[in-house]
């Protein structure tokens, strides 16, 4: 399984000549990444994790939810957006891709530490889910 792991490093683990790395990917990363999922550059992609990073946003979520749904199947097991300053808007983007089928193939997922989530989010997560089920 190829995954993907997006989280903000340790300032140890950053070179010391490097002062200009920012310990978040944003919007702008968000786009990137939605920009490579959406030419299915990795087709052995499975698990995206997307840990402790708030400036993603709902904003960056959408994006990315919207190159899930493009892509001509369901390849991702795991997806974990752990503290990403998502709320209900975000939660409405992955309804979407559920709802589309581009989630089929997944048996985990983590959305914790999203505190703007609320739970008439989780719930019509949860019922796209089922209706898919």
């Amino acid at each position: 399984m190829f995954s993907l792991i997006l989280w903000p490093p340790s300032r140890d683990l950053i070179p010391r000549n490097v002062s200009s790395i920012s310990p978040f990917i944003s919007v702008e990363g968000a786009r990137a990444l939605a920009d490579v999922i959406g030419r299915e550059v990795f087709p052995a992609l499975q698990g995206m994790g997307l840990y402790h990073n708030p400036k993603v946003s709902d904003e960056g979520l959408i994006v990315l939810a919207e190159a899930m749904g493009n892509t001509s199947r369901s390849f991702l097991r795991k997806l974990v957006i752990v503290n990403i300053g998502m709320s209900d808007r975000g939660m409405a983007a992955l309804e979407s891709v559920v709802r589309h089928g581009r989630l089929e193939r997944l048996e985990e997922l983590n959305l914790s530490n999203n505190k703007s989530v609320t739970d008439d989010g989780i719930i019509a997560l949860a019922q796209e889910i089922d209706a898919r089920g």
